[in-house]
């Protein structure tokens, strides 16, 4: 146990004490330690702030001074009207307080003028105090000094960690002042990690800069964080307003995908990848193919470069309406192919129909989808009798003119006599090796073919291919061969006749003959023979000079010459030829071509490239007399085999043509694309009743010929617009009952229905001869009738399943059929009123004959709506054939105008809120209608002159945004065709903040800074 004495009791009461007291006075002392701690705080906040003031002052009369130096170089501290004696210094205001008060700063020192001068200042504020100090070198500008030349170079932005700055390759560091001599020099820089450097001030983008003598130049290089992203855009325009369509992005290396339900989608993407965009069709919307930056077709884009905008566009549509699918009939019955003086024959009708029917397909042409046309004609197309209703084939919308063939078609039967005289002719039917033969000469061998062209063909060539072999045929001469002209030389004269050619192409002794007297040798006399007409690929074995000549008395000497090219080159000449007083015969054989020295060719010899002729050779002795001068030639033919055709079973044929056959098996085409082979064809001339190509053996009897095959190939175009060519190119007067062709036709209709909704159009264009038994116009129009309202299985159909219009031009005062037709189709009976005698109360009045007239028969017609015309004048079948095809197609009633859909995006991927209605457009041109409204995403409709060009300009108050992008359209020279919407999508990108770095001014050219000392 521990005892203590009274003493240290006490003294432990005392430390107790002590103790708490001491506690408590570090209790408090905390206490009130922290509750000032926000007070000191906030004083040293301010403090800071005030020192940042005072020094700003401070700093404001350093500028002060130099400013003055630079525009007085003796300038010093007590030469200042501000100057204060007493504080030796200049009180210089600077600007005032919150609450007005002046602020000051001070200046203490300047130095003296031809020193190197100090400038110190100061200046106070909330008693927050700072002072600088200033080194610098002021010149005087009385002495003649040029400045040094100067570059500075200062690196800003998003600095990377490693950078280096150069110029002309030596590194110098950011701010650093290089004296050069004035020069042109290149400032670069090299960086690690992903960063863009753009250079900037006086240097341009790639780092030139060109330095002047005594200038100060500053370039910048601003560092950007590169980007590793594009931009892309996917807009879907969906016109009418409709469901929004689902947007899709694949990336193409990761198969990534980004999706949207709205109709545009920004996306930023990795960049250096492709990307495939895809966008789902509304039900009910048709789709254009993508526009902008992808693949029309597949949508996918190129490779994508980062930090650049890219865009694809793709429109969605509703279709206008189907519209009813027709059928022209054109009378081939007398109305526009009889001649005079028949009533109301008029062959010119024809084309009067032809302008009325074009008319009609030019106001389909533009809609989309198009109705569905097709061309008969009553009667047969080959002018044969008999209700025949031929037609162009199945329903069409081909609207224009397209280029076919037939392809390669074999025969599929030979000809009979005298057209079948080649052994086995139907082994030339394929490519066997199978083959027809013949031994003699011209034998001939007819083929038919199943050609099959459209109805409405214009045959713009004809192309043949025989393939065969045959050895040559035995060598024959030529014949006789005068000369056609005269040659180079032209020294002999003539006797008899003052033509030489005449005077020697004929053997009758003394009466016509060339002959030269003059003395001396080397007169020549040439001549240009005739063609020789010798089968291309003939073996050419002799070519022999012939003359028939005399002497005037004994001694007369000449020579056979052939000249070679020009006549100005070698000659070669024969052996000398002692005439006799009586005629004789001289000959001379030539085995080679003088202007070649080779053996001849067949061309050669056709197209002569040599003269023949004689020389005079002697000085002395009687004179040369020639009376006949030739040539023979002997050759040895090709095998060959002619080819001609016929387009009416033989009774006529075009020119033949040739095919030369080589010993070994091979394939000649003759024809082609263009050649008619000479004859104006219809499709009728192609059918198997009335063509036929035959072949014919060229060869010397003897030699067998070998055919493997022969084939044809026809190019024709085809298109509504030559159907109606080909009826105006086929007349014929076919007597046939009308009633039943037009009921044919409507049978036609009903079988060939396209869209059994739409319903069908039957244009008739009717003779109806009132003098014609069985061919009056109300006749038709009902039997057309009941046949229209039988579908193809026989039951009734409704009264719009075909709608018929009946174009008369014959005549029918009071209207007739046209009342009966609508009173039968209005009735829904499959069976027609009676109209025998014309009378009863289906018959209507006001249908007037008055088309020749006045033109008030046109509303007469068309106010009693029955589609009965009676006789319209070419320009009224214009107007008739439009309002039939208003009245089947209200699309085709604003198929002229011209639209344009302008839709305005934005894209804000930098931070800018522009919206669409930012961006005012501007339509120039083509009477635009609104020429000017402000963008909407929705887009705008603008109606404009079809096929003229306009031009769209894009204005907005927005300063950061890139030119628009047009896609669709262009800033010019836009146009949209007659009943046609054109898209144009504008996108606008916001740009990136711009670098605000801007490096300092260089100092006044008289001042130099040496040291700058701030003293906070």
């Amino acid at each position: 146990m521990q005892v203590f004495s009274e003493k240290q009791k006490d003294q432990n009461g005392y430390i107790a004490l002590i103790s708490t007291i001491v506690i408590s006075l570090i209790l408090v002392g905390l206490t009130s330690l922290l509750s000032s701690g926000g007070y000191f705080t906030r004083t040293s906040a301010a403090n800071g702030e005030y020192k940042r003031i005072s020094l700003g002052l401070a700093e404001a009369c350093v500028n002060d001074v130099l400013l003055r130096l630079a525009q007085n170089y003796n300038y010093t501290l007590d030469s200042d009207s501000r100057y204060d004696a007493a504080r030796n210094a200049v009180e210089v205001q600077v600007g005032t307080d919150a609450q007005g008060q002046p602020e000051y700063c001070y200046v203490t020192s300047v130095g003296s003028p031809a020193t190197q001068r100090i400038i110190a200042t100061q200046a106070s504020f909330q008693g927050a105090f700072s002072s600088m100090s200033i080194t610098a070198t002021v010149q005087d500008p009385s002495i003649v000094y040029t400045p040094p030349t100067t570059l500075i170079v200062y690196a800003s932005g998003d600095l990377p960690s490693e950078f280096h700055l150069s110029i002309n390759g030596e590194e110098v560091a950011s701010g650093e002042e290089k004296t050069l001599s004035a020069d042109s020099y290149v400032v670069s820089e090299t960086h690690s990690g992903s960063y863009t450097a753009t250079f900037g001030g006086d240097c341009d983008l790639s780092g030139n800069v060109t330095l002047m003598t005594g200038k100060s130049y500053a370039c910048s290089v601003y560092y950007q964080v590169q980007p590793t992203t594009a931009n892309l855009t996917v807009v879907a325009n969906i016109f009418p307003s409709g469901p929004v369509s689902d947007l899709q992005i694949v990336n193409n290396s990761t198969g990534d995908i980004q999706t949207s339900t709205s109709p545009s989608m920004v996306k930023q993407v990795p960049a250096n990848v492709s990307y495939t965009v895809s966008a789902t069709t509304p039900d009910g919307y048709q789709t254009s193919k993508w526009s902008g930056a992808c693949n029309p077709d597949t949508g996918v884009t190129g490779t994508l470069v980062a930090g650049t905008n890219y865009t694809c566009v793709i429109n969605f549509s509703q279709p206008a309406p189907a519209c009813a699918d027709t059928m022209m009939m054109l009378d081939r019955t007398g109305s526009m192919f009889g001649d005079p003086p028949n009533y109301n024959n008029h062959p010119e009708r024809m084309a009067e129909e032809k302008v009325a029917a074009i008319r009609l397909l030019d106001l389909y042409s533009p809609l989309s989808p198009r109705p569905q046309v097709s061309i008969g004609s009553f009667g047969a197309i080959d002018g044969s009798s008999g209700a025949l209703v031929p037609f162009s084939g199945q329903l069409t919308n081909s609207y224009e003119n397209t280029d076919g063939n037939t392809g390669e078609k074999f025969p599929v039967s030979v000809t009979g006599s005298p057209n079948n005289q080649w052994t086995n002719p139907t082994r030339a039917f394929v490519n066997d090796s199978l083959y027809a033969t013949d031994s003699t000469a011209n034998h001939v061998q007819g083929y038919k073919f199943n050609l099959n062209l459209p109805f409405v063909s214009a045959i713009s060539g004809i192309e043949a291919t025989v393939d065969g072999f045959a050895p040559s045929g035995s060598s024959q001469d030529t014949g006789n061969l005068a000369p056609s002209d005269t040659g180079n030389f032209n020294s002999w004269s003539t006797y008899g006749t003052s033509n030489k050619v005449t005077a020697v192409s004929n053997n009758d002794g003394n009466s016509t003959y060339i002959y030269t007297s003059t003395s001396g040798s080397g007169q020549k006399q040439t001549f240009v023979p005739a063609n020789a007409g010798i089968p291309a690929g003939s073996v050419i074995n002799s070519v022999t000079l012939y003359t028939y000549a005399r002497g005037s008395s004994s001694g007369a000497m000449m020579q056979l010459m052939a000249e070679k090219g020009s006549g100005t080159g070698q000659q070669q000449y024969s052996s000398n030829i002692n005439l006799t007083t009586s005629y004789a015969r001289y000959s001379w054989a030539m085995n080679t071509n003088p202007s070649t020295s080779q053996p001849w060719t067949a061309a050669e010899v056709n197209s002569w490239t040599s003269r023949f002729g004689v020389m005079k050779v002697n000085s002395s002795g009687g004179v040369p007399r020639v009376t006949q001068l030739y040539l023979v030639i002997n050759y040895t033919p090709p095998a060959q085999v002619g080819v001609d055709l016929s387009w009416n079973n033989g009774s006529n044929w075009t020119v033949q043509k040739i095919a030369s056959l080589a010993s070994a098996e091979s394939a000649r085409v003759l024809g082609g694309t263009t050649d008619t082979w000479g004859h104006t064809w219809k499709p009728v001339d192609t059918s198997d009743a009335n063509f036929i190509l035959r072949v014919q053996n060229k060869t010397a009897t003897g030699v067998i010929v070998s055919l493997n095959y022969v084939s044809l190939k026809i190019y024709y175009t085809f298109g509504l617009y030559k159907t109606i060519d080909i009826m105006a190119n086929n007349r014929s007067y076919v007597g046939t009952n009308l009633a039943d062709a037009i009921g044919k036709a409507a049978n036609e209709l009903n079988s060939v229905r396209h869209d059994s909704s739409k319903g069908k159009v039957l244009i008739l264009i009717s003779d109806g001869d009132p003098d014609s038994p069985g061919s009056y116009p109300h006749e038709a129009a009902l039997d057309a009738t009941d046949a229209a309202k039988l579908g193809p299985d026989g039951l009734p159909n409704t009264p719009d399943d075909i709608k018929i219009f009946t174009i008369h031009f014959g005549t029918d005062p009071s209207g007739f059929a046209g009342q009966e037709l609508l009173a039968a189709l209005a009735s829904g009976s499959s069976s027609v009123p009676s109209h025998s005698g014309h009378s009863g109360s289906v018959h209507q009045t006001g249908s007037a004959d008055e088309w020749p007239n006045s033109s008030s028969g046109y509303a007469q017609e068309n106010a009693d709506v029955d589609n009965f015309y009676i006789s319209p004048t070419p320009e009224y079948m214009k107007v008739i054939f439009e309002d039939i095809g208003k009245a089947v197609c209200p699309a085709a009633a604003g198929a002229t105008q011209a639209k344009m859909k302008v839709i305005t995006q934005v894209v804000n991927s930098n931070g800018e809120v522009g919206q669409p209605d930012d961006f005012h457009i501007t339509i120039s041109g083509a009477s635009a209608s609104p020429d000017s409204f402000d963008g909407s995403e929705s887009g705008t409709e603008v109606i404009v002159n079809p096929g003229t060009d306009f031009d769209i300009d894009v204005t907005t108050s927005l300063t950061n945004y890139y030119p628009p992008q047009y896609i669709g359209c262009s800033a010019t020279n836009n146009s949209v065709a007659a009943g046609e919407t054109a898209f144009c999508t504008i996108v606008n990108y916001d740009k990136p903040p711009d670098s605000t770095y801007v490096p300092p001014p260089p100092p006044p050219a008289n001042i130099i800074i040496k040291n700058w000392e701030e003293k906070p």
